[in-house]
């Protein structure tokens, strides 16, 4: 029978087991110390905040605006949550519709750096939420959607 062959100040198999453990553990901590440093770096690469009134036609009410080599990018995002509000928009022959949603919205502008124009935009909208001729939500719901635009 072979005998594992030890060497240095842990000349035991629990000093072994010992070893690895500490070799995970620093394995582990260094995997976090990089993806920090990784994680800091990209926040300092997005570039310099840009106001957004210099830019036509501007960005929504708080858009973050930064400098991105040729263009400007401004990020937006709105979140509508309405309970058993009534939609007035169009009648129904039976009554009043009320919603209740969560309603997500998610912008990029790409502005032109030369003269801030606007040259491209893309939103996301995600919705889920339930529609009601009760106004307190009560009875029957019906509704569901997504759209990009």
């Amino acid at each position: 029978m072979r005998k594992p062959v030890l060497f240095g100040p842990t000349a035991s198999l629990g000093g072994v087991v010992r070893g690895r453990v500490r070799l995970r553990v620093l394995a582990g901590a260094s995997v976090l110390a990089v993806a920090s440093l990784i994680w800091m770096a990209l926040s300092v690469a997005a570039g310099p905040l840009i106001d957004p009134s210099t830019l036509q036609p501007p960005p929504p009410p708080g858009a973050e605006c930064r400098a991105d080599g040729a263009w400007t990018i401004c990020h937006t995002g709105l979140l509508f949550t309405p309970v058993n509000e009534p939609i007035l928009d169009f009648e129904l022959p039976c009554g009043t519709l009320y919603e209740t949603a969560t309603d997500v919205r998610r912008g990029i502008r790409w502005y032109n750096s030369d003269d801030g124009k606007l040259v491209r935009r893309f939103v996301s909208q995600d919705m889920e939420g339930a529609w009601s001729l009760s106004p307190t939500g009560a009875g029957p719901t019906d509704g569901e959607g997504h759209c990009s635009r």
